[in-house]
């Protein structure tokens, strides 16, 4: 059987979905790693701080997508199912620059400021993601203040976690 022109599309949308996907919590495993060898040169310390990173990455993607739908449900009705979480994984892929920029701060310059970078790049995130929800002819304070103000509590809440287990490893 062959597939439609949309069918296709719809693939290559999802396909696209996973790679950014992939790429965004690889930006959290790596900051993770950061932290870790910033803070302990324990392999297993290092390890746990990258998985724990992406797991609270991916959490985080879930939640602040969860918030989206929620506030943003028109955009759902109007752009199909997939709109609100392409427009989250597009954004999201801002943490892409600075994880490099962090990684080149701590091995290089021997700076010790991945959670100034983590910070920055979510909350940079949540303003892409805000410009997508208007490209898709979302405006006002839902499309505009609420990913913003989620985007805060996402990097609130991951950095709350690393910080408790850096806490944690060091006792």
């Amino acid at each position: 059987m062959s597939t439609t022109t949309s069918e296709r599309g719809k693939e290559t949308g999802e396909a696209n979905g996973r790679s950014r996907l992939a790429a965004i919590l690889v930006c959290f495993a790596a900051m993770g790693w950061l932290i870790g060898r910033s803070y302990s040169e324990s392999v297993f310390h290092q390890v746990l701080l990258v998985v724990l990173g992406t797991a609270v990455g991916f959490a985080g993607i879930f939640l602040y997508t969860r918030v989206l739908f929620i506030f943003n449900a028109s955009v759902q009705q109007q752009h199909g199912s997939s709109a609100i979480k392409q427009t989250v994984l597009t954004g999201f892929i801002m943490l892409i620059p600075f994880t490099i920029l962090a990684t080149a701060a701590e091995i290089w310059l021997v700076w010790n400021a991945v959670i100034a970078f983590v910070s920055a790049g979510i909350m940079l995130s949540g303003v892409a993601v805000s410009a997508e929800l208007v490209k898709l002819g979302k405006q006002g304070w839902r499309s505009t203040a609420v990913p913003a103000f989620a985007a805060g509590l996402f990097a609130m809440f991951w950095i709350s976690i690393v910080s408790l287990v850096q806490l944690i490893l060091r006792s």
